[in-house]
């Protein structure tokens, strides 16, 4: 192995483990519908549609230890959702709730699997496991993360109703 070079493994699935939340997803809706005045049109089936995955794929169905989960306090919330969410492929549970809200507004998707490193932007910096910095970060803190970027792209997914092309978006 040549000088400096370090090799480091992950403990999550895919890196959209480190990031993607029930909170996020929803957030990201209300940012790209709020801007439209179509937020009341969408906030509630969104909340509907991403309670059903989530109870699906990360509490296996198990609608006691989902009503725990979604009952908690915010800090207990996040615990659980590290824990149940470890070994689910979460850019699956992203992708296909953005696909029924999709089919549900009869509205072009808001993010693909490929775009979704766009929500990365939009999450809670304190909700971000400390083993992102430490493995993106080796220097102990000396580079800074920068906040630039293209921003919600949701924009002209909204302006272009439901028989957008997504082609350019993707």
């Amino acid at each position: 192995m040549p000088p400096g070079l370090r090799i480091v493994r992950w403990r999550r699935y895919e890196a959209e483990n480190y990031f993607v939340s029930s909170e996020l997803l929803l957030r990201y809706v209300r940012i790209c519908y709020d801007d439209h005045g179509q937020l009341d049109l969408f906030a509630e089936t969104s909340a509907q549609i991403l309670d059903q995955l989530v109870l699906e794929r990360v509490f296996d169905s198990d609608d006691g230890d989902f009503a725990t989960w979604k009952n908690a306090a915010a800090a207990e919330r996040r615990l659980i959702w590290s824990a149940k969410s470890a070994a689910t492929k979460l850019s699956d549970l992203a992708e296909e709730f953005f696909r029924r809200l999709a089919v549900a507004s009869k509205r072009p998707m808001l993010l693909r699997k490929s775009t979704l490193h766009r929500l990365v932007e939009h999450a809670e910096p304190a909700t971000i496991p400390p083993e992102v910095a430490e493995k993106l970060d080796p220097s102990g803190g000396a580079v800074r993360p920068s906040r630039t970027g293209r921003g919600c792209q949701c924009r002209e997914l909204i302006r272009s109703g439901p028989h957008g092309n997504l082609a350019h978006n993707a």
